[in-house]
């Protein structure tokens, strides 16, 4: 049923790890795989752990600490730990740390990781079945404080002496300054408040007409130790609103000067359409004596001029449509 099964185990530089397990299928079969996936990590929790798996465990790591690549598989763990000052095992303290490893020891993990485990389900499932509670896509709460507009969409975002609520749409996002577990800042005054309940408020101040002092009211609410500092970014990554459209004009909405122009152009054009007109009914009707032919490049010449002075009132009017 499953196209991919991985682990993985990242340590944080703290005396901590964080641990992923992921399951894939197809989409037909994601159901049974969901339901397989929890019934371990229920027999993890209770303490139904096999010692043959243990052993296999234990025995594939050792098999991995003997070989040629170990030095070099270790170095980016190695450096983490110089970093965080985390102490460096040699290769006998692992095997022996290995050697050490009992059930017991991993019923003691399984318990701390289902405390604090977050589980992702594919669109459609749940797992509240199995005791997960869905983490909130928004919050119930809403703030008291000063608000600012969005300069695009009707957003609006308030911030308070408690905390700080971006109100959008029926969806509020909440985080309260005592109950915020990080929050990253940009050097252009970007803020994002991550919430013990998993909320995730971001603020780009070109987005909203925010204060001057708005942003250092949060800076100074947030304890300072989740405070995370985020490296600067580039103009492009930075988002802007959109340029306003401008208004169409109505079609009789036009400037003076237009008016003026396609009313000289149009008396112009009346003017040297008759003069044109007349001097060709007259050529015509009573005929040129030899030598009159010039008066043909007259006519000729009256017509161009008619055209001429047409071309404004075309071009204005086509630029209107």
């Amino acid at each position: 049923m499953e196209r991919t099964a991985t682990t993985g185990y990242d340590p944080r530089g703290d005396g901590n790890a964080t641990l992923r397990a992921l399951a894939d299928a197809l989409a037909e079969k994601q159901d049974a795989v969901l339901g397989g996936f929890v019934d371990v990590l229920a027999k993890l929790r209770v303490g139904r752990i096999e010692q043959a798996d243990l052993d296999a465990t234990v025995a594939k790591r050792e098999d991995l600490l003997g070989t040629a690549e170990v030095d070099a598989a270790r170095l980016p763990g190695y450096a983490l730990n110089v970093l965080t000052g985390e102490p460096n095992l040699t290769i006998d303290e692992h095997r022996a740390e290995l050697k050490a490893i009992n059930l017991a020891d991993l019923h003691e993990v399984a318990g701390e990781v289902m405390g604090s485990a977050l589980l992702m389900v594919p669109r459609g499932l749940t797992a509240d079945w199995a005791g997960f509670v869905a983490a909130p896509t928004h919050s119930t709460e809403i703030l008291e404080g000063t608000g600012y507009s969005a300069k695009e969409g009707n957003a609006a975002l308030r911030i308070g002496v408690d905390g700080v609520t971006l109100l959008q749409s029926d969806k509020p996002l909440t985080v309260r300054y005592a109950d915020c577990a990080a929050m990253l800042t940009w050097p252009d005054g970007a803020r994002q408040l991550i919430g013990a309940d998993a909320i995730v408020l971001h603020i780009e101040p070109t987005m909203f007409h925010l204060h001057p002092a708005a942003l250092p009211v949060i800076d100074a609410q947030v304890p300072a130790d989740r405070h995370i500092s985020m490296p600067a970014r580039t103009p492009d990554e930075i988002p802007q609103p959109s340029a306003p459209e401008k208004p169409a004009r109505a079609p009789g909405d036009r400037p003076w000067w237009e008016v003026a122009m396609i009313v000289v152009s149009g008396v112009a054009v009346l003017v040297a359409g008759a003069v044109s007109l007349l001097v060709t009914y007259v050529m015509v009707a009573a005929g040129t004596e030899p030598g009159e032919e010039w008066l043909w490049g007259v006519v000729v010449a009256g017509w161009l001029l008619t055209v001429i002075l047409a071309l404004p009132i075309v071009l204005l009017w086509r630029r209107r449509r």
